[in-house]
Parts: structure tokens; sequence; C-alpha cells
């Protein structure tokens, strides 16, 4: 009986990942299915392991997206690429000013393992990054269930493990992917009971290695951290004042301290202090004070385009404090719902009643701690260190611009998700209706429903999903090895300087110097660039000719597709021989006077 359960379990683990390999719409549109079903299974008692079905299903939704390209999928994480396989073949420059390069894990270490293994660190990119990030969700449950039921941390966990930021935002950085399962590692043993024994030395050393490999990782999660750890500490140092509680502080606050001078003393050295920069030019403004970025390879700059095609941050008209947050942001806020259509609203008064869960489940959190009911102090002090960071997205003006407004919704439900569950669960007294209850949302976060519906996701930030909508519309993830047969066609002919779209140029650039590729394209940009109809080499991918569509960046997260009668490709085809030809990739030679 234990052997056929044994195997009934390590069926219900493989199922969802042999449907990410597999991949496809369809594919995914199952993973979803199986996930809330297997969800359900396990809530009514079926003998499953929470952790290692978290962890699977987490992985199987990430590798849905990874793995549907003959490259990296997303954005920074081309360049990302570029820089470990620059390692891998020469060796770590630790002096290159390039802020990706200063990440630990996913440029010298991934570079290193490659080394090892005699394999492009493409797959480990696309495999072992996304192997790495999934371990959040057992991590999460881990910590969840400290303070609420097993089958309601498992709930919370799931609503993390859904929403868009993890399905797809996180996908495209290799950095935060990393980073972030150490942070909340070093955050677990902040807020874990049973492991409150901060005198001991060695755990000391080990919370600190923990919390420096998630700073080195990423320095914007080594932000987050230190925010989150120090507001916490100033929560409990409250609490201990207020005579509530006695914690040890000492061991907590040297980790801390130990943690940020490290990190300053590494970004200090590493890219010749291009982070330390990079964050006063973005903090700077805050407080009066200008400080000259000096961050390298910026894309050049688009002055005319103004068509967004992806959803992204584009500005609503208006006055006051409101219209000077982010797109995204402003949504959150309500500001420009009213002008959407009803699949839109019905998906934003599903969001905002899951803010306002979030804003109740604090409420609801803070009376059980004072009334020494439910969670301890410092879980507390973490859950009051994210709710003052959705208030200063919410008071201070472009202050969600910092990261985006949907990275900083990610950081809340990292902590309040198991408040929200608290709730909903005390209203509805079982835990498989609560989940009943969220099975629409996640069919919107998930963007089943968008998809079903044929939605032009171009115009309003909602949920999508890159391995549900890429073949409907050019998401960036459907390089073939066709393009990798024309770059490396273009690499060993040298044919530079080479003219691309942007999804192209992000391409290219993982292996040929940004300076021999050029994206930007006359007819589109008003970048004036000598000699481009007649003395430039052009590389077509293989979506591009297949759509017949030039793909455009035009701001950040946002881009316009260009049909080639209109951006001047159909009469470079025409007039220009074909040097190669993979597939659909082709090269076209220069042009003749």
């Amino acid at each position: 009986m234990g052997k056929s359960i044994r195997w009934r379990n390590t069926i219900a683990y493989i199922v969802p990942l042999v449907l990410a390999i597999i991949g496809g719409p369809v594919c995914y549109v199952l993973l979803i299915a199986y996930t809330i079903a297997i969800s359900f299974c396990y809530l009514s008692g079926k003998r499953l392991s929470g952790p290692w079905l978290l962890y699977c299903l987490a992985l199987a939704l990430l590798w849905s997206t990874t793995l549907l390209s003959a490259t990296v999928v997303g954005t920074d994480i081309h360049a990302e690429y570029r820089l470990a396989w620059t390692s891998w073949q020469y060796g770590w420059d630790y002096t290159n000013i390039h802020i990706y390069n200063t990440s630990l894990l996913a440029v010298p270490f991934t570079a290193a393992v490659s080394k090892v293994l005699h394999l492009d660190p493409v797959w480990l990119f696309k495999v072992c990054v996304p192997m790495l990030s999934a371990a959040c969700a057992p991590i999460l449950y881990r910590i969840y269930r400290q303070h609420i039921r097993t089958a309601q941390a498992y709930i919370a966990t799931l609503i993390v493990v859904l929403s868009p930021t993890f399905l797809v935002e996180l996908l495209g950085m290799a950095r935060q992917m990393t980073a972030l399962p150490f942070m909340l590692i070093t955050l677990g043993l902040l807020a874990d009971n049973t492991q409150w024994a901060w005198c001991s030395r060695k755990r000391m050393v080990l919370v600190v290695a923990i919390g420096l490999i998630a700073s080195t990782s990423h320095y914007t999660t080594g932000m987050i951290l230190l925010f989150l750890m120090g507001f916490a500490l100033l929560f409990m140092l409250v609490a201990r004042w207020l005579h509530y509680d006695a914690l040890p502080l000492r061991g907590p606050i040297a980790v801390f301290l130990a943690i940020a001078i490290l990190s300053v003393g590494y970004y200090s050295v590493v890219g010749q202090g291009i982070v330390t920069y990079s964050i006063a030019a973005k903090i700077g403004p805050f407080l009066g004070i200008e400080v000259e970025s000096i961050e390298s390879m910026r894309p050049p700059e688009q002055e005319t385009v103004t068509l967004p095609i992806m959803p992204y941050t584009v500005p609503l008209a208006g006055d006051g404090i409101l219209s000077s947050h982010e797109r995204a942001m402003q949504l959150a806020l309500g500001r420009g719902v009213q002008n959407g259509d009803p699949l839109v609203k019905v998906w934003w008064i599903f969001q905002y009643m899951m803010q306002g869960l979030v804003v109740i489940g604090a409420g609801y959190a803070l009376c059980l701690w004072w009334k020494r009911r439910q969670w301890n102090t410092q879980y507390m002090g973490l859950i009051a260190a994210a709710m003052m960071l959705g208030l200063l997205c919410v008071v201070v003006p472009a202050f969600s611009a910092l990261l985006n407004a949907t990275r900083f919704w990610l950081i809340i439900l990292l902590f309040l998700a198991p408040a929200v569950v608290a709730v909903v669960t005390r209203v509805v007294r079982r835990t498989t209706i609560t989940l009943l209850l969220l099975v629409p949302y996640f069919l919107l976060t998930t963007g089943i429903v968008f998809e079903a519906a044929q939605y032009d996701i171009s115009l309003v930030r909602i949920p999508y999903s890159i391995a549900l909508s890429n073949d409907r519309i050019d998401m960036g993830a459907s390089f073939t090895h066709g393009d990798v047969a024309a770059r490396q066609y273009i690499i060993d002919n040298e044919l530079y300087p080479v003219y691309t779209d942007w999804y192209g140029a992000m391409f290219l650039t993982e292996q040929i110097p940004e300076e021999n590729v050029y994206w930007n394209w006359p007819q589109i940009s008003t970048e004036i660039v000598p000699d481009i109809n007649s003395s430039d080499y052009v590389y077509l991918r293989a979506r591009s000719m297949e759509d017949g569509l030039w793909t455009e960046w035009c701001g950040i997260g946002t881009r316009m597709f260009v049909p080639y009668s209109e951006a001047g490709i159909d009469d470079v085809l025409s007039s220009r021989t074909e040097l190669y030809r993979s597939g659909d990739a082709v090269v076209i030679d220069k042009g003749h006077r």
C-alpha cells in the first residue's frame, strides 16, 4: 500500500514537469488546470508532500516559458547571458562597468559551472536558474506554516506562485531569480522562533553568508533585504520598548550590519562602483540631489515613437500627485480603469479586492499579534515593512518606478499572502472554499481568460503569459535554431555593422559586441545613422519574417510592431542580395550606391 502511494505521488510531481517540457499554449492551459485540480486533492487530504508539490508546480510554470526559445526569454536576461557567456569564454572581468556584471551568481558563478560542465551557459539560464528560483515556493511554505495552518500555508504560497510578476517578470532577470530564494531564507530565519539563537556565532555567520549571496546576486534584492530586515528590527525594538516582547536583538542587529557593510564593500569594488552610482542616481532626486550616472550600454533614445504595443509604462494624462506615478501604479490606485473594456474592469475589480484583502489582512494580523494569538513579533515586523513599501508607493510620487509597481506588489504578497488566506478562511471556515474563491483570480493572473478572449494585451497593463500568448503575439520567445545559425554566420564572416529589430538586437548582442549591432531604423526612429541603407548588413529573425513585422523599443517595457512595408524592409528585401538563410532567418548583404 505504501509503495503504491509513493508511485502515485511521484507521478503527481512529474506530470506538471512533463507538460512544461512538451510546451505550447495547450500544455500551459493543462498545467494551470492541473495545478488547481491537484491543489484541491492536496487540501482534501491526499497524502502528498506540500513542499515537493509546490516546488514541482513552480518549476513547471517557470520552465513552460524558459524552455520556449533557442535562447533565453526576457529582456535583461539577454545581457546577463552575454556577460556570463563572455566570462565562460574569457574569464570574469570584475572591473567591467556594467551593472549586470556585478551579479555574483548570474555571471561568474554560472560561467564557472558552465566551464566545469563544458556546457553553454544558455542551458543553465533556461533550466538550472528556474530550478533555483522555484525553491521560493517550498521556502515560503515553510515560513508560512509557522504562523498559519498547513492548508492555509499551501494556498498562500499558491497566490505568490501564480502572480503575474512571478510567472512573467521574474523570468526576465536571472539576477533576481537567483537572489530571491536566498533573501527569503535570510528573512525566514529572522522570523523563525525555532531558530531564534542568534547568539550562536556559527549561525550568525551562516545567516550573513546567505544574506550576502542574495545581496551580491542582485543589488536591488539586497536593498530590499536590508530595508525589510532593518524595518523589522526597528519594529522589534519598538515592541521591546513597549515591554511587549523581549527578544534578544544584539545578534540580528550584528547580522544586519555585517550584510550591509560587506555588500557596500563588494559593490564599491566590483564594476568600479557602478551600482553605487546607479543607486545614488535613482535615490538622489528624492533627496534633491543630482547625481550623474555612469551606467553603460544604454539603448539609443527613441524620440518620436509613441505607439506602445507591449503592456507596460505609459503615463496617463492629468494633474496632481496621481499623474506623477507610473502607469501600473496609477491603475492600481484606480486611475483610468473606467476607460477599459468590461474584461479589463473585471480583472481590476478582482485585483482591487485582493489589494483590499491585503490591507484587511495586515490589520487582522496586527490585532492577533497584539492579543498574542498568532504571528510572532519578527514576522509582524516583516508584514509592517512590506506595508510600508506599499504606503511609500502610494504616497511618494514616482517611488514605485524605482523598481516598478508589479515588483513591489510581489514583495507585499510574499509576506501578506498568509494574512489574506487567514482572513478569507476565517470568514468561509474551510480552506477548500478559500481556494475555490481564488480560482477566478488565478485564471486572470495566469492570462488564461484574456487569451481565451483573444484579448489585445498590447494597450492595457493586464496579466498575460508568454507561454500562452507567444504563438499569437511575438513576445521575443520564438528564436529558432535557424536564428542561431544565422548569428553564427554573421560572427564567422564578421558582417558588421548589422541592423536588426529590437528583439534581434537582444539576440545578436548575446555574442556580438553592442557597437556592431544597430537596432533603430530611420523610417521609425529620428535617430540618424549615415549610410544605413547602403553600408550595413541586415539580419531578419525567423519570427519577424514569418509575421512580416519589425519590432522597435519605444521606452521602458514598451514595444511597437511595424509592418515591413512601413519600416522599409520590403524595399531592402527587393533591392539587396540574400547572403544566408537558415529556416526563415535571413542575413541581407550591404546595399550598393
